[in-house]
């Protein structure tokens, strides 16, 4: 166990609840969808910026800091830049597949997912929990609670003051200033940097029914149980004599 300065990061996929729950027949369709948007994030973080976790529709990131803190918290902070910008790419790389192809509700809402970021500084503890590495602290919960705030907006990076502050460029053209109260930890400042939202029209190009949506689900679905029984078949033998 040891304390160590860190950068901790939170992305967070906005809407991604309502996209399951409102596409339970399309749950193959919709878990994939989900899954190429979150790799983005994964595969676009260089070290010293690493996972630590994926939560859902969440990846925690951090990275230790050893050297000059500046430096450090403005190289994670175009990094997350970067994989925000590639995330709203391959939201249009899969909108557009999916504009005249696939019925399914999960392929026809895929405009309502966004993107929002969070970045803090602070000291953590790293510790060992059953072989895993794991980050606990004050800044840990801080910057996870952050992500339920009074931004109204679906796509955005916030940072707390204690990276604001060593920031030598702008993330996002247009920022803003808030103080968030945060549950057991108090008043928090805050600075939200709004990236341009993602304008996706469809343009009536395909004009989906909800009857052909759901239609389309089920087929999904029921293909996906098939698929799933047929490998749980196995072969029968007599016992040997």
């Amino acid at each position: 166990m040891r304390a160590i300065n860190a950068v901790l990061v939170v992305a967070d996929i906005s809407g991604y609840t309502n996209f399951v729950v409102m596409n339970k027949s399309s749950i193959v369709h919709a878990e994939q969808i989900i899954t190429e948007l979150m790799e983005v994030i994964a595969k676009n973080t260089k070290l010293p910026l690493k996972v630590q976790k994926l939560e859902g529709d969440a990846v925690f990131m951090f990275a230790e800091i050893t050297s000059n803190r500046q430096i450090s918290i403005n190289d994670m902070t175009r990094q997350v830049v970067d994989f925000m910008n590639l995330y709203q790419e391959k939201q249009k790389e899969l909108f557009r597949k999916s504009v005249g192809g696939c019925a399914c509700s999960a392929c026809q809402s895929i405009e309502n997912l966004h993107l929002k970021c969070a970045i803090h500084f602070g000291e953590v503890v790293e510790k060992q929990v059953e072989g895993r590495q794991e980050l606990a602290g004050e800044p840990v919960i801080l910057v996870h609670r952050l992500m339920k705030n009074s931004v109204n907006a679906d796509t955005y990076l916030l940072t707390t003051e204690a990276v604001s502050k060593e920031l030598c460029f702008s993330p996002f053209p247009v920022q803003k200033s808030y103080k968030e109260l945060v549950s057991d930890i108090g008043s928090t400042p805050v600075e939200v940097y709004f990236s341009q939202k993602l304008e996706l029209d469809r343009e009536n190009i395909d004009a989906c029914g909800w009857a052909t949506r759901k239609l389309e689900g089920l087929r999904l679905l029921l293909g996906w149980i098939l698929e799933h029984i047929k490998k749980g078949r196995t072969n029968f033998h007599n016992m040997p004599m």
